[in-house]
């Protein structure tokens, strides 16, 4: 599986603003473990799956720091 990864940020009127770059990235399997790979023309590097559901990712990199995704909120400021 292939997809990409964007820097994305809401903004309060419900749209979103996003970056002009993009990493591509292919999901593998390997004993029992998903991993995201990247590679661009500087560097490759991969990101371990830890968790994922319709809203939540979490991955690790190879220093062990771990990031974690949640989906977008609406702020409900009435």
């Amino acid at each position: 599986m292939t997809g990409f990864r964007k820097k994305v940020q809401p903004a309060f009127d419900g749209t979103y603003v996003t970056s002009s770059d993009a990493e591509s990235f292919q999901i593998s399997e390997r004993d029992g473990l998903f991993w995201m790979s990247y590679r661009n023309n500087l560097s490759s590097w991969e990101e371990r799956i830890l968790v994922i559901s319709n809203t939540e990712l979490v991955v690790m990199n190879k220093e062990g720091l771990s990031y974690h995704y949640r989906r977008f909120q609406p702020i409900n400021a009435k």
